[in-house]
């Protein structure tokens, strides 16, 4: 079965590796510490069709945000080119599907971390120009957007600049994506959400105590906007004890998500190339198949296995790019 993955973080990693780690064989053991988890060998091999590669800019000092993400975007598209086609970035106007028919891995764009925008709208309208889909408002901390999951205490949701950036991501056709966010932002995007709001990865605090799960009233109120919800592979999401997480720990917390918003809420969300190692079986995304067979073998078939793994993130980000803003 075809696999989208709605969250990886390999951009960022190309940022100071040569695109060859990306595009070359690699050993099909674990991926090495200073390696990458997905590689297109491992992409291909695991059937993921479609890869939501993030722009990713750590909160503090560091690079220009600006110059950052312009230059993951750059390396997209080299990705493109160096690959003899067997990776195609979503740019506007060209769709997912038509390029997986096609035969390609499908690129698509989503900015992390809202810093990207700086405090201007207009830098919004520029990224959906180039192509960005989706935008997760904060990492872990504040911007001038939002207070992220590390700043829960303050009590602090939307700015005012916050409100006008989901309110243009919506006109734009943008999705708001939520992980990450703090309980009074995510709820704040909630009243505001005339569109489907996902959480590209994140799982279920039901299952694991952690600041950056869903609780469940924050899982049926994103299935009630048609939103998605995807499951992250980081032991740490998945496990409450420390310990390093197995398939059968992700199968739960597919469950958890099922239980709690439905068929149509549900996908996956790996974090790969941000986590550093997956679990126990789960290595990299070559050993997706491994994860389909745990899923049919807990009870997942048919078409509802098939919205998990490709069908509801393929139908919220079919919706992308539908505004009318240019």
């Amino acid at each position: 079965m075809r696999i989208w993955d709605c969250h990886s973080d390999v951009l960022s990693r190309l940022l100071d590796r040569p695109l060859e780690a990306f595009l070359s064989a690699q050993p099909q053991g674990d991926a090495p510490e200073d390696g990458l988890h997905c590689t297109l060998e491992r992409l291909e091999a695991g059937g993921v069709g479609a890869l939501v590669c993030a722009l990713f800019t750590r909160d503090g000092r560091g690079e220009h945000p600006v110059v950052r993400t312009a230059r993951m975007i750059d390396i997209a598209h080299r990705l493109e080119r160096e690959s003899a086609g067997r990776v195609r970035v979503a740019t506007p106007g060209r769709r997912v599907a038509d390029i997986v028919d096609g035969g390609a891995i499908a690129l698509v764009l989503s900015i992390e971390n809202g810093v990207a925008c700086l405090e201007h709208i207009e830098l919004l309208r520029t990224w959906r120009r180039l192509g960005v889909r989706a935008m997760g408002l904060v990492w872990n901390g504040r911007n001038a957007i939002a207070d992220g999951c590390g700043e829960e205490e303050t009590g602090g949701g939307l700015t005012r600049f916050g409100r006008e950036v989901v309110d243009e991501m919506q006109r734009l056709g943008m999705l708001v994506d939520v992980s990450h966010l703090s309980e009074s932002g995510f709820w704040d995007v909630l009243e505001r959400a005339r569109a489907p709001v996902i959480a590209s990865h994140s799982n279920a605090r039901a299952l694991c105590e952690h600041p950056r799960n869903l609780r469940d009233e924050q899982i049926r109120a994103i299935a009630e906007t048609g939103g998605v919800i995807g499951v992250n592979l980081f032991s740490a999401f998945l496990v409450a004890d420390g310990a390093r997480a197995t398939i059968d720990d992700v199968v739960a917390h597919v469950h958890a998500l099922l239980e709690r918003a439905g068929e149509d809420a549900v996908g996956i969300g790996s974090d790969f190339d941000g986590i550093p190692d997956g679990p126990q079986g789960l290595e990299h995304p070559g050993r997706y198949g491994a994860l389909v067979s745990a899923l049919e073998a807990s009870g997942l078939r048919g078409p509802v296995l098939q919205k998990i793994l490709w069908g509801n993130f393929a139908r919220v980000f079919g919706t992308a790019g539908t505004g009318h803003g240019r």
